[in-house]
């Protein structure tokens, strides 16, 4: 468990009974120690630290590290010890306890492929309400409808709903305020010779519909400066990523802006494609971050709605300080 043992455990030894951590390392350079290592050593070496236990469910500790991810927009590296995405994967497959001390549902970590559990286009409200359950999200009512809707379409999309599908249905439809433009409609026209061209239909919170053209350096940069001419956000975008994974995959896009007055600069891969896209706003000279998050399998459609949300709450937070 890494530098927890020469300095955490030596301090619980020495009678501590309060250990600072940390969730997904956020919060680096404050000496904090991170969270699943901590509890996940307590509780299977308790013996070695004098019996002490910490009364914390483990079983919600993947699911926090989920949250926290899709909340903030930072991605979690795969070789994360515990939460990461590559902590329990290997090719052997006989006796997992002889080498794994510690199992995915210990965390909370659920595979559905392990288990044959599928969510698709036949499933309904009550399985899908179900699948949430287990997730640790209790979702109801009119907010159940609304995921429900969403998970349809996305099933037109998709032939598998993964877990990670699910989470970031859940955290886009919970965290969403009433926005100020919505995406209505896009097209975009691009090719190996000339720019791209975007056309783009935004509608207001008062139901006006405001339509507008542009071209870029590619389709997204195309679409991004539609949206500009639109919404009139004081933000710059700076930096785009987008990734995607196979031919079902939902495309996750990540992108930061700010005031300065620089260009639009590139579009580059991510390692990895999540459920969602996920997008960082830095805004103003205090440079505090925003997250908006989008989802389709198309990555440009995913793009315009990811930066569209963050445009969204630059805006709320611009109404709310004035």
């Amino acid at each position: 468990m890494r530098c927890f043992i020469h300095n955490e455990s030596q301090g619980i030894e020495g009678g501590a009974r309060e250990v600072e951590v940390t969730i997904n390392g956020i919060g680096e350079r404050a000496g904090n120690a991170s969270f699943e290592e901590v509890v996940m050593a307590i509780k299977c070496r308790k013996e070695l630290l004098g019996g002490v236990y910490t009364g914390i469910n483990t079983k919600y500790i993947y699911p926090t590290s989920k949250m926290v991810e899709n909340y903030t927009g930072l991605h979690l590296q795969p070789h994360k010890a515990i939460v990461g995405a590559n902590a329990f994967a290997t090719k052997v497959v006989f006796i997992r306890g002889t080498y794994e001390f510690i199992s995915r549902e210990d965390i909370g970590m659920i595979d559905t492929n392990e288990y044959g559990i599928f969510l698709g286009k036949l499933s309904g409200r009550h399985g899908l309400r179900a699948q949430l359950l287990k997730l640790g999200y209790d979702v109801s009512g009119t907010e159940l409808d609304e995921v429900f809707v969403k998970f349809k379409d996305l099933t037109t999309k998709k032939k598998h709903i993964t877990d990670d599908d699910l989470e970031r249905l859940v955290c886009s439809k919970t965290s969403q305020s009433q926005p100020m433009w919505s995406l209505g409609c896009l097209q975009v026209t691009h090719g190996t010779i000339g720019f791209s061209t975007a056309a783009i239909k935004l509608i207001s919170s008062e139901g006006k519909e405001k339509i507008a053209c542009s071209v870029g350096k590619g389709p997204i940069d195309a679409v991004y400066k539609a949206i500009d001419s639109i919404v009139k956000a004081p933000t710059k975008l700076e930096c785009s990523n987008s990734a995607l994974d196979g031919t079902h995959a939902i495309s996750s896009t990540q992108v930061i802006t700010s005031e300065a007055t620089t260009t639009f600069q590139h579009i580059a891969p991510l390692k990895k494609a999540n459920g969602l896209a996920s997008i960082d706003i830095s805004n103003g000279h205090t440079v505090s971050f925003i997250n908006g998050n989008g989802e389709d399998t198309d990555f440009v459609v995913s793009s315009a709605q990811a930066y569209l949300k963050a445009l969204n709450r630059t805006l709320t937070l611009k109404h709310g300080q004035s």
